[in-house]
């Protein structure tokens, strides 16, 4: 059965035994000491599709205030899913959980950034109500949580 959550410091385990999967999830080395200060600091979100007790997909991210009392905002800089669980709707899945989570948290806007030559990503998150902010670089920006 498929799980969609935060990760806390009780997933240490397993996030250290993600990191086996270098390839398949495109994910950064870690050690245990950098996974507890990550995910203790409650403004680092990793928030992971797990299957049998493995992690199969992921977002990476930091809520980020603002001065202009807007509210703040998730920036997201990783999303992966393992090449053997791509093109089954994980990213979807996680893109649209982590915006009620984000709704849960008052955070008004999630903002990423990928290049258009990215193409699933794109349309991944095209899918995912995200808009493009700009040519050159491609932003996407959420702030409809529905």
């Amino acid at each position: 059965m498929r799980t969609y959550r935060r990760l806390t410091l009780a997933d240490i385990p397993l996030l250290l035994e993600t990191q086996k999967e270098t390839k398949a999830l495109d994910f950064y080395h870690v050690d245990t000491e950098s996974v507890k200060i990550f995910l203790s600091n409650p403004s680092n979100y990793f928030f992971a599709c797990i299957d049998n007790n493995k992690i199969i997909g992921y977002i990476c991210g930091h809520e980020l205030n603002r001065l202009d009392n807007a509210g703040n905002m998730l920036y997201i800089h990783a999303v992966g899913v393992h090449a053997d669980f791509r093109q089954q709707g994980i990213g979807k899945q996680m893109m649209d959980r982590i915006k009620q989570l984000c709704k849960h948290d008052a955070i008004t806007k999630i903002f990423l950034y990928t290049k258009k030559t990215n193409k699933p990503a794109c349309a991944l998150y095209d899918s995912c109500g995200g808009y493009a902010h700009c040519d050159d670089n491609v932003s996407y920006f959420f702030t409809k949580f529905d």
